[in-house]
């Protein structure tokens, strides 16, 4: 794909910027449902008796994907402040 990409750079200047930033948005939004940190995330906001039954959730306890999910998100925040006012 990505050398295809190269050999049709010329075809793709042809195609509008936020065509190309919308196909890509899409892409993204469309594939967060099989990530498991996601769901993790999501896992917050549910109460305990609504999780799914799914091995990530039976075999660890609550409080320690909480600390995760919250220790993830804390450090990827972090990050991106560091990165943006470099």
């Amino acid at each position: 794909m990505v050398g295809l990409s190269v050999l049709l750079a010329s075809w793709l200047e042809l195609v509008p910027f936020a065509v190309l930033f919308g196909v890509f948005l899409y892409m993204g939004v469309s594939s967060i449902n099989g990530i498991q940190m996601f769901d993790r995330i999501m896992l917050l906001f549910m109460p305990v008796k609504h999780h799914p039954q799914v091995s990530y959730v039976r075999r660890v306890r609550t409080e320690k994907t909480t600390m995760c999910c919250r220790l993830f998100i804390t450090l990827s925040y972090n990050i991106a402040v560091v990165i943006l006012f470099r």
